[in-house]
């Protein structure tokens, strides 16, 4: 009535042992590979990010070096008339 089993084939619990490491291995992988794949997404946006706000600095910066020349060319002219106001009272 007692079979022997063949020395190969395995128990049921090895079987079980096996599929839960199996299944360990690949929600680990699916893991690595969500992680890889968001850190990329998250990298080439930032990525992105970075250079859109590095143009607007630029835009800013030029600008601002537009209104310092405006402001010093102003300030330029309003110091020759006020010498040449001041030649003029004098004379």
């Amino acid at each position: 009535m007692n079979e022997a089993r063949p020395p190969n084939t395995s128990s049921e619990s090895e079987k079980k042992k096996e599929s839960v490491a199996v299944a360990i291995t690949v929600g680990v992988a699916a893991f690595l590979w969500f992680f890889v794949l968001s850190f990329l997404f998250f990298h080439f946006l930032l990525k992105k990010k970075a250079e859109k706000i590095q143009r607007r600095r630029h835009i800013i910066t030029i600008f601002t070096f537009s209104l310092e020349l405006e402001t010093t060319s102003m300030a330029v002219k309003f110091r020759l008339r006020s010498r040449s106001q001041n030649i003029d009272q004098d004379n």
